[in-house]
């Protein structure tokens, strides 16, 4: 598990986080093996928003997919987006003791997009299933 937000002074973005954020700090984790699981440059997940910030992305508890938490510290609900390097086969709204909460996820026909909003001051998880 591993979350980085770096913001200046009166909330606004610093140089810092900009640079994180355009590769200039080679800030990136990498799954490892004897078959890279990516290919090179390909991120595993990408948020395609700056108003929410990825909490986590870890296995289930009961080894049924990932999850995926974000987190919105902003004070209203905002649409976000979440870009995948691999396929996934589905994905359900989880509450944090991951059992579903029927909260409306939508994962794009080829299993590599997802789109959700997430609440002011909240906190959304999903349950991925890979392929």
């Amino acid at each position: 598990h591993l979350s980085i937000r770096i913001v200046g002074e009166g909330g606004a973005t610093s140089e810092l986080a900009a640079a994180a954020a355009s590769d200039e700090l080679g800030l990136r984790g990498v799954p490892a093996g004897e078959a890279p699981l990516l290919a090179p440059g390909r991120s595993l997940v990408t948020i395609e928003s700056t108003a929410v910030v990825l909490s986590t992305l870890k296995p289930a508890e009961d080894g049924d997919g990932l999850i995926v938490r974000l987190a919105n510290p902003g004070p209203d609900e905002v649409p976000a987006t979440v870009s995948f390097g691999v396929p996934t086969a589905g994905a359900e709204s989880v509450r944090l003791d991951e059992t579903p909460d029927g909260g409306a996820v939508t994962l794009d026909d080829d299993g590599r997009r997802l789109r959700l909003a997430v609440g002011a001051h909240g906190l959304r998880s999903v349950r991925l299933r890979m392929r």
